[in-house]
């Protein structure tokens, strides 16, 4: 018995689709933005506590969180209980972040990651903990979904919109480090710049749909709406991979969504308002706006 542990969009992607490939029955524990994932791609879910999925499993894998100590309190309960536990990094940024409870480091016995450009950082800021390169599933359903999508969909026609994928940049920063501008800029700082430097694309598409992140409120871009009119609207009616293939190319900053994006083949572009050294998506396909003269 697998206990699973997900609060974040991201992580639970990844292992809801970890998930249905494995033949071991499991018990969830979901909070926030992941519960919506697993309802999606997992029918009738039940929820369990912490407590109830620990003491009744044999070992325990968990996704990472930024605003959610969920995952880490299971696993220094699963210590406790001396259970063994697994957490699947979904990204490249914020590791050190990612395991502090209580201003303590709470790591996992061992973490799982999908690539070797993640598999390089975690060996490197964890040196004393096991780390395991396994297959990202998500990625791989995503490549298989987005063939059946453009064999049913005509999405070779010439698109209308450029994709905007939106980040709290402000929040994780404070989060972090006590300082909403603690990289010099916010998110919608990012827009502004990416909105000014928008000619530099040369796209063909003249509109721009802005796609929430999971955790953001619904009304936290009317202001984008109010600033730049008819020329911009807000998106998220759709899933992720179908407004990236309707679209001509995505923009973002840090989004696991990009990463999605160049998996499918669509052209990428960072939006980093002004050091772009700061940009955490591996990928070489990515071009970066303020290299683009």
């Amino acid at each position: 018995m697998i206990a699973v542990v997900c609060n974040d969009a991201g992580s639970a992607e990844i292992i809801s689709s970890w998930l249905l490939l494995q033949n071991e029955e499991y018990l969830l524990v979901l909070e926030g933005p992941s519960l919506d994932i697993f309802n999606r791609k997992i029918r009738d879910i039940k929820v369990h506590s912490v407590e109830t999925a620990l003491a009744k499993s044999d070992w325990l894998i968990t996704g990472t969180s930024v605003f959610s100590l969920l995952e880490l309190e299971a696993i220094a309960k699963s210590k406790e209980l001396n259970i063994k536990s697994v957490t699947f990094l979904d990204h490249w940024a914020n590791y050190p972040q990612r395991f502090v409870r209580n201003n303590e480091q709470c790591l996992p016995d061992e973490l799982w990651v999908g690539d070797n450009y993640a598999y390089d950082i975690a060996k490197k800021i964890f040196p004393n903990t096991k780390v395991v390169l396994e297959e990202n599933a998500y990625f791989k359903s995503i490549k298989a979904a987005a063939i059946k999508l453009k064999k049913k969909n005509q999405y070779h026609k010439k698109s209308e919109y450029i994709l905007y994928l939106c980040s709290p940049v402000a929040d994780q920063a404070n989060l972090f480090f006590g300082d909403e501008k603690y990289w010099g800029y916010d998110e919608h700082d990012r827009i502004r710049y990416f909105m000014l430097n928008l000619h530099k694309l040369n796209a063909s598409a003249k509109k721009i749909v802005f796609r929430l992140h999971p955790s953001e409120r619904v009304d936290k871009y009317n202001w984008v709406i109010s600033e730049f009119g008819p020329l911009v609207s807000i998106g998220g009616k759709k899933t992720l991979l179908e407004e990236v293939l309707e679209s001509e190319l995505v923009v973002g900053c840090n989004s696991m969504g990009l990463a999605i994006a160049i998996i499918v083949g669509k052209r990428v572009v960072s939006a980093l308002a002004i050091d772009d050294s700061e940009c955490t998506i591996p990928m070489k396909e990515l071009e970066h706006l303020n290299l683009i003269s």
